[in-house]
């Protein structure tokens, strides 16, 4: 499963000598994470880096710039990943096979491209809440990826309009926001007996809920 991830992040990994603008891009992705855009500023990311302040604007531009070319370069894996992992549904009139749709779909989510210990899924977290204009303004773009997510299973499931199928892909994402936090209280709550680091049962839950959700009857 995360094999499949990996795939698709080969940069940024430690196997290769990285140049400046890569460093930059990693260094934003991990500050941007923790505090969010306006938190950060372009010399917390250059220290972050180990590079020269100078370096922003000559590979850049700005700091917003720089933030949306480290979005568009994660985007752009998640995208590619997207491809792959649902090529074979998406020539598909009809989709019988709802569970390997779901899984196809959920693993681009749950195992997001990432390099090794990349705070990626925070990134985006704190970006989608971000208002600044140019960044509100790529993820609109970017939308078109979840929209052909809805048409899926409005296809696997098609008595579903596409309002109810929104709603519907809206619930099963809310599966896959678990953190820290919620594995700590998954082992409170278990006498430390459920182990959450056990990711493959894990995505398990989430695909079968993810089907449940799915195929429950609509409300009349």
């Amino acid at each position: 499963m995360e094999k499949t991830a990996q795939k698709f992040a080969s940069i940024g990994t430690g196997e290769e000598p990285m140049g400046t603008a890569m460093k930059l891009m990693l260094a934003t992705e991990r500050l941007v994470a923790a505090r969010g855009v306006d938190g950060v500023s372009v010399r917390d990311i250059a220290q972050e880096a180990g590079v020269n302040l100078s370096a922003i604007a000559y590979h850049f531009g700005s700091k917003v710039k720089l933030v949306l070319a480290t979005l568009d370069w994660r985007g752009g894996q998640g995208a590619e990943m997207r491809e792959y992992q649902l090529a074979e549904f998406d020539s598909l009139e009809v989709i019988e096979d709802v569970e390997g749709l779901l899984r196809a779909i959920l693993e681009c989510h749950v195992n997001r491209p990432s390099s090794p210990g990349q705070p990626t899924p925070m990134f985006f977290a704190r970006l989608l809440m971000d208002a600044t204009p140019e960044i509100m303004d790529y993820f609109h773009q970017a939308s078109i990826w979840f929209r052909k997510d809805v048409f899926l299973l409005m296809r696997a499931h098609p008595t579903l309009s596409f309002e109810e199928a929104c709603w519907r892909y809206y619930a099963i994402m809310g599966l896959t926001h678990l953190s820290d936090f919620d594995d700590a209280r998954l082992r409170a709550w278990s006498d430390g007996r459920c182990d959450p680091s056990d990711r493959a049962r894990v995505f398990d839950l989430i695909v079968r809920s993810a089907l449940a959700i799915l195929m429950m009857p609509t409300a009349t």
